[in-house]
């Protein structure tokens, strides 16, 4: 018993404590990437085809949109953490947060097959520690 208390009150410091850049520097580039990659000219309509984002096609708004967002989110991300400009870095990571619970969502309720129903909603989860931690060190 002893123990276990003793590594719940290591996890709550580590988390007290973190330095989020290396993580919103990985997330940043991910998401860019991601979203890079929607914007690549592959077959047409490459992101309705799999059921996984049939939902985010079916809100009318085409996949190079979504993939401009997330270039834009993952750029902003990058540029923010090498400027040090917190208050972005803190609004930029719940906006990420707000689009991959939109991704995982539309992942989750149209095809809980593949890698995306496991991937993606812990990608919104960094992005909301990143923003919980910022937020905590005071902007």
């Amino acid at each position: 018993m002893e123990r276990a208390l003793g590594m719940i009150a290591r996890l709550r410091q580590v988390l007290r404590t973190y330095d989020p850049a290396p993580l919103e520097i990985f997330l940043g580039g991910f998401t860019g990437l991601w979203g890079l990659w929607l914007l690549l000219p592959w077959q047409p309509a490459t992101f309705a085809v799999g059921p996984a984002f049939a939902g985010l096609v079916a809100t009318g708004v085409p996949e190079e949109a979504w993939g401009a967002v997330a270039c834009l989110l993952g750029l902003g991300r990058l540029l923010a953490v090498a400027y040090d400009i917190r208050r972005v870095r803190a609004r930029l990571s719940l906006g990420a947060f707000v689009f991959w619970l939109i991704v995982s969502w539309s992942i989750c309720t149209n095809a809980f097959t593949g890698t995306g129903a496991a991937i993606y909603p812990w990608v919104a989860l960094a992005c909301l520690g990143v923003y919980l931690r910022l937020a905590r060190a005071g902007l």
